[in-house]
């Protein structure tokens, strides 16, 4: 079955931050041990379903808001499942953004970690064309529908 006629994958906002952390550990891993954490097994399976992902890094703010872009890569087609694109997706955010120097582990108490999720059928839909956003840094697919959690490091709550 193409991912056009799958159904459409709900995320609620409990699994979404579960992918939340997911990534802030595979960024921890990462960066103080060298080593990819696994993908998790026994999860929904529509977990492991192909789905694109973004995962962005913003530095927080004492007051809780705002903060500057530390970094944001992602794989906006539908070619890898879910937790396979997330994990990579979070290294690569914290590692491998060209505009910014390597996060150091120093950093991580530092960091807001957002992920974006895509709908299944994103990039099968020829018509999508992705705009500047008026709002926010960066671009921005003004036909799609995606659902985005963050959350700060613990040790900024």
């Amino acid at each position: 079955m193409k991912n056009d006629e799958a159904p459409a994958v709900e995320i609620t906002d409990e699994e979404g931050t579960m992918l939340v952390r997911l990534a802030r550990e595979a960024i921890e891993k990462h960066l103080n041990e060298k080593r990819t954490i696994k993908t998790p097994a026994g999860l929904d399976e529509k977990f492991y379903r192909k789905m694109g992902v973004f995962v962005t890094l913003n530095t927080h703010n004492h007051l809780g808001v705002g903060g500057e872009l530390r970094g944001c890569i992602g794989q906006p087609l539908p070619e890898r499942p879910l937790l396979e694109a997330l994990i990579d997706s979070a290294i690569s955010s914290a590692v491998h953004d060209p505009r910014f120097e390597k996060v150091k582990p120093k950093e991580l108490d530092n960091l807001v970690v957002e992920i974006s999720v895509l709908p299944a059928d994103y990039g099968e839909k020829p018509e999508r064309v992705l705009q500047p956003h008026p709002h926010r840094r960066g671009w921005a697919d003004h036909s799609l529908e995606l659902r985005s959690w963050a959350a700060p490091t613990s040790g900024c709550s």
